[in-house]
């Protein structure tokens, strides 16, 4: 059994905590929205800063060679408590109480925020915390804020040496990161990375709806591509990327962590909401497709091992063992069980009913659409209010029933040898330049981030389970959801330019105009690093349902009865047909 100096725990912030770790109550510090916190005014924020960028800068200059250095695993709190000894000791309670409390911000990057703080416009950004390479905080010995280096500006590697650089070699540990090879299919390598942000959601409220739909891996890997740009290549075939788009380096981007922080609160918030749902190993769905520890299908059930971390004294967590986030310490908004008890015991329902209004008033784009389509004017009405934000229209929120539409695709995960691949998916003319920049055309993404199945490296050994998936041909699924995008083309009466003759203006939302429309109006096109590329297994195809969108802030939203609209889309390059068979029997 390897001893504790063989490994490090992963043990989360306890400092003050209750040592129970399960208590179903248990109280834990939050993990903050990042512009919150980097723009927050109380000073236990502002000591958190002065703490947390010398640490995080400390850090990310550590030898490569160090276990726990920034280019082999992640540590920061440790760090924050040593920056205290330099102020004088007075401030170090203060101070202390700043480290205690902190934890690792995440970005909501779901959430619109003011644009350069003007509070009349509201756009998707990525957060100010990482814009610009010093940061303003107070510092031992100064009056006021002083500019220090950000961290989380940009990973460089300490020495300004190469992720290549020989020196990471130290006689049988190799911790070069190597390019990737030349592929084929016109498809460009990664020669050198850069941090790059390349943030770019187009018209303000266009892509919305986006978030609605499809799985959680998708919209994780849409904000990988998003933050580390869609390079094309140069004249000598070199692609100068962020490390966000590519795989093995993604993690050196800073902007990783808070981004993965979204991704575990996404978790938490879904576990909340479905407490009683839990997995045993008996369902199908549950079979591993395997990794370097566990072998392809093999029944994951709660109690295995989640290899590598390593709890404190010994053995492996478990996903028991974190199914409450509180057991790690922390815990985000919205999440505290303790603030919802009655007679001192936990409330889920109470609990619930606050945690849906807070949910739907955030992020249920389709409930605002439906609702300011209901109360605006409808084309040829004369005199009558056009779309406009919700707060700013007269009458109250109803129930709605409404028609719903979804574009569905299906392809191989690894039909370009690994790399990844964007499905775009246009209502209007698609555009003659890649890669497609903002335009009211494209409304809408699905990402696949992948990786060569071979490219990890210089072993020759690379992704063992990736091979497989790839000679199995494992298909992988998204959803872009159209319903918001057609409110504005309808009420606005948009004209669309097509060479079918087909309807260039929707004249309403129900499906006997929709699917017409889109018959001549609907596109897609698939992408690589910006370069049109084929993608023979692409199946698209348009499918019809309902939602229910209710009054009642506390209810969620529902969708149901989908149907495919085969008649968009058959007979066209990638276009689903009723021979495919992507859909029940019953529907």
């Amino acid at each position: 059994m390897a001893s504790p100096s063989d490994y490090y725990p992963i043990v989360g912030i306890q400092d003050g905590l209750n040592p129970e770790k399960h208590e179903p109550l248990r109280e834990v510090h939050l993990r903050m929205e990042v512009d919150d916190w980097f723009t927050s005014d109380k000073s236990i924020h502002a000591n958190q800063r002065a703490l947390f960028f010398p640490a995080l800068w400390k850090f990310s200059q550590m030898s490569p060679q160090e276990k726990l250095s920034w280019f082999q695993i992640a540590v920061v709190f440790e760090f924050m408590k040593e920056k205290i000894s330099r102020y004088p000791g007075k401030d170090r309670p203060d101070l202390e109480e700043a480290a205690r409390t902190w934890r690792l911000p995440y970005w909501d990057w779901a959430l619109k925020k003011p644009v350069n703080g003007e509070q009349n416009r509201w756009d998707y950004s990525v957060p100010l915390a990482i814009l610009n390479k010093t940061v303003e905080i107070r510092q031992p010995g100064s009056e006021g804020l002083v500019p220090f280096k950000n961290a989380l500006y940009q990973f460089t590697m300490p020495g300004n040496i190469a992720m290549g650089d020989w020196s990471l070699r130290n006689g049988e540990q190799d911790l070069r990161v190597s390019a990737v090879t030349t592929p084929d299919k016109n498809i460009f390598p990664f020669e050198d990375f850069a941090t790059e942000r390349a943030l770019d959601y187009g018209p303000k409220g266009k892509k919305e709806k986006k978030y609605v739909f499809g799985s959680g891996e998708n919209i994780h890997d849409l904000m990988h591509i998003n933050c580390g740009g869609n390079a094309q290549p140069d004249s000598q075939n070199i692609c100068l990327g962020g490390h966000m788009a590519h795989v093995p380096v993604a993690a050196f981007d800073p902007i990783f962590w808070i981004h993965h922080c979204n991704v575990d609160r996404m978790t938490a918030i879904w576990q909340i909401l479905h407490d009683d749902t839990w997995f045993d190993g008996e369902d199908p769905r549950d079979k591993d497709n395997g990794t370097y520890s566990i072998k392809e299908g093999h029944p994951d059930k709660p109690d295995d091992p989640l290899r590598p971390f390593h709890k404190e004294g010994g053995g492996y967590w478990t996903s028991s063992d974190v199914r409450e986030v509180t057991a790690l310490g922390y815990t985000y908004p919205g999440l505290e069980k303790w603030h919802y008890t009655t007679e001192g015991k936990y409330d889920k329902q109470k609990h619930l009913d606050a945690l849906w209004k807070k949910l739907n008033w955030a992020y249920n784009s389709d409930w605002s659409a439906a609702q300011k389509s209901r109360l605006t004017a409808n084309p040829g009405e004369p005199d009558g209010l056009k779309l406009a934000r919700l707060s700013s229209l007269r009458g109250a929120p109803t129930d709605m029933f409404v028609d719903d539409y979804v574009v569905n695709v299906i392809y191989e995960k690894f039909e370009l040898d690994g790399y990844p691949f964007e499905i775009h998916i246009f209502v209007g003319k698609v555009p003659d330049e890649t890669p497609y920049k903002t335009g009211h055309a494209q409304v809408g993404q699905v990402v696949n981030f992948s990786v060569q199945p071979a490219s990890l490296g210089d072993s020759g050994v690379g992704c063992g389970n990736c091979r497989r998936q790839q000679a199995n041909h494992i298909k992988s699924t998204g959803c872009v959801a159209l319903t918001n995008a057609l409110i504005t083309r309808y009420k606005n009466q948009i004209q669309h330019e097509n060479s079918d003759g087909g309807p260039s203006v929707l004249k309403s939302m129900g499906r006997a105009d929709v699917v017409p429309f889109l018959k001549s109006n609907l596109h897609w096109r698939v992408t690589s690093r910006g370069v049109l590329v084929d993608l023979p297994s692409l199946k698209v195809s348009l499918a019809v349902g309902k939602a229910e969108h209710y009054a009642d802030r506390t209810k969620m939203s529902v969708y149901h009865a989908y149907k495919p609209a085969y008649e968009v889309t058959r007979g066209r390059p990638g276009g689903a047909e009723p021979g495919d068979y992507l859909y029940p029997p019953h529907r």
